[in-house]
């Protein structure tokens, strides 16, 4: 069973890590592998426990020695605990405890890549859209490790919403295949689905067509005219092939080092004998 202490001393340095220790401090930045953090709640401290997180210490309310308390101590027996009541607790740590409960853990060492890269699971395709929604969830860390009910429900709209996407974009018969098995084409798609997940209201295409065959760019193309059509948002694309161009855009700007030297409708650049010249390869007596 774990050594129980009671709180007389608040200048004890056992208790520095509750009562006097930044954020930063706990961090430890430049000496990661001597960094620390608090786990706050039973719930929140028997999951880092489960997870392999290693305690340093329990500060805990008196009340809580006989139940859930004690189930830490049997668990944990060689961790000391620093007991006291809960105005006492409240005073050094200088915040509302909640539950009476915290306990501080070591970090686990951060893994190198190349170990990362060994043992992970590829992302699928699915995945590989909702990492899209990231950036439209309201979870934060507290959600993500109590798994309450506006998480799950938030988690599934994320998943409806990833799924429909990929039939937008022709992938949900493969939803659950690895990314990095895609066909070039169906990965530049995905790409365009992971951009859409996070509900632009401008969508940018960097050379989408760039490495495709003719039938890939000809798919790119219906896709692109699609979103277009069913959703209200403006593209902005940046292409070399002057054939999607031409069939894509309402109006198009053309760069020649860095300058521009045409701006207009598709039938004002055709005809304009500078761009001609640049990108058609022909002279302006031609």
């Amino acid at each position: 069973m774990s050594l129980v202490i009671r709180v007389t001393d608040f200048a004890a340095p056992e208790l520095d890590v509750y009562a006097r220790t930044t954020e930063n401090q706990l961090v430890c930045r430049e000496d990661p592998e001597n960094g620390k953090f608090i786990a706050e709640t039973p719930m929140v401290i028997e999951r880092a426990l489960d997870a392999g997180y290693v305690p340093i210490s329990f500060l805990m309310e008196e009340k809580y020695l006989e139940n859930q308390g004690k189930a830490f101590m049997e668990r944990c027996p060689d961790v000391p605990v620093y007991t006291a009541e809960l105005s006492v607790l409240q005073n050094l740590i200088g915040y509302p405890l909640t539950r009476g409960m915290l306990c501080a853990m070591r970090r686990c060492p951060a893994p190198k890549p190349s170990a990362l890269c060994k043992t992970s699971r590829r992302v699928a395709v699915l995945e590989n859209v909702m990492i899209g929604r990231h950036c439209r969830t309201k979870a934060g860390i507290w959600g993500a490790l109590t798994r309450n009910p506006a998480t799950r429900r938030e988690e599934q709209e994320s998943i409806d919403i990833s799924y429909s996407l990929l039939e937008t974009v022709h992938l949900q018969d493969l939803w659950n295949e690895k990314a990095c098995n895609l066909a070039y084409g169906a990965q530049r798609r995905l790409e365009i689905a992971r951009a859409l997940a996070t509900e632009p209201r401008m969508l940018l295409l960097d050379e989408p067509a760039a490495g495709m065959n003719p039938q890939e760019t000809n798919e790119l193309k219906d896709l692109v005219l699609q979103i277009r059509a069913d959703r209200d948002l403006s593209i902005l694309l940046i292409e070399h092939d002057m054939g999607m161009v031409m069939s894509l855009s309402d109006r198009i700007y053309v760069m020649e080092y860095g300058s521009r030297i045409a701006a207009g409708t598709p039938a004002e650049v055709r005809s304009n004998p500078r761009v001609i010249q640049a990108y058609l390869g022909e002279s302006e007596d031609a």
